[in-house]
């Protein structure tokens, strides 16, 4: 009987586990142990408990300072789910943009002339030269270096001195993109290029109550 309850649980935690934990963001052993501590959460909640050790222990100093552990920590976590890296109301107006650094990433976001958003390494194509900073307006994001210029959709339109540089294919050389979404007046982006962004999913119940701020 008790194997059968822990099945049934087991179903239950399945069912409700987010799309973005069966997708290609966790697998292998790290979705296991992902839908191992959904079970333990879900048998805490029902029973008002905790996790608990034998007894007193100490945390080493070095679980919260350690680099490695951090820097997997950003690759794996903060490099792969969706971040809120700008209210909409950050790009009010066609062709702006913003440049950020998220993690030591650097990204720029783009409001293109049909008023989508878009999210980029913020890198130029050929020197790898940041193209901007701050928040701004333009028709085009230029590199101050040698002046390649890309749209707002990250296509290369403009490349200074082309006849120099023997055949170059634009579209191979257009900006890296990072899957963009914007829902309810933020502006998710996710910092692996290839990955995509099921925000209904991610966001859950708190789609609601995001949507209640009325932040569009």
């Amino acid at each position: 009987m008790t194997e059968l309850i822990a099945e049934q649980q087991d179903l239950e935690v399945d069912r409700e586990v987010p799309k973005w934990l069966r997708s290609d963001v966790l697998d292998g052993e790290a979705r296991e142990q992902a839908m191992d501590m959904l079970r333990r959460l879900t048998v805490h909640l029902r029973d008002k408990t905790t996790d608990q050790a034998d007894s007193t222990m100490q945390e080493p100093i070095d679980n919260y300072l350690d680099e490695d552990v951090f820097k997997s920590e950003v690759d794996l976590i903060f490099k792969r789910i969706p971040l809120p890296l700008a209210l909409s109301a950050e790009l009010p107006k066609k062709n702006s943009y913003k440049a950020i650094d998220a993690v030591g990433v650097p990204v720029v976001l783009t409001r293109d002339a049909s008023g989508t958003a878009h999210a980029m390494l913020n890198v130029c194509r050929h020197r790898g030269a940041l193209l901007c900073e701050g928040r701004g307006n333009a028709r085009a994001l230029t590199c101050p270096y040698h002046a390649w210029s890309f749209s707002m959709e990250g296509e290369l339109k403009g490349v200074y001195g082309e006849s120099t540089f023997g055949d170059i294919d634009r579209a191979e050389r257009g900006l890296i993109q990072l899957a963009c979404v914007e829902k309810h007046g933020v502006i998710w982006v996710s910092l692996t290029p290839g990955l995509t962004i099921d925000i209904d999913s991610w966001l859950g119940e708190w789609g609601a109550q995001l949507a209640a701020l009325k932040l569009d």
